[in-house]
């Protein structure tokens, strides 16, 4: 079911309708949470999910919010050399820039070279 509701958010999403997108990634994440709790890849994934379509609408607290939430589960799951964690750094690094803050993004970009 987190699936299908993924799968729409995708369409949505790719149909401009961020709102319904977005609805559609909140399902997902309610399913995938309750199914893996909290510390799990996929519950990650759907944070990134949500974050990106927050972003997508302007809302880019809330998306900051999304992205470190999976950037904590990432870097629980698999530390700090590993690609997925490279991507949450470069996500939140890219909300904080839209933010206009740009020590703060600097500062997740630099973390990626490392």
């Amino acid at each position: 079911m987190a699936l299908s509701y993924n799968n729409l958010g995708t369409v949505y999403s790719g149909l401009g309708q961020y709102n319904q997108a977005k609805e559609h990634r909140e399902k997902a994440l309610i399913i995938t949470k309750k199914i893996y709790s909290e510390r799990h890849a996929d519950v990650a994934g759907s944070y990134t999910k949500l974050g990106a379509v927050h972003s997508k609408i302007g809302q880019h607290t809330q998306a900051k919010e999304y992205h470190e939430k999976a950037l904590i589960i990432r870097k629980q799951l698999y530390g700090e050399q590993h690609a997925d964690v490279a991507a949450s750094y470069n996500n939140v690094g890219n909300v904080y820039r839209k933010l206009g803050q740009h020590c703060e993004a600097k500062q997740h970009h630099d973390t990626i070279k490392h």
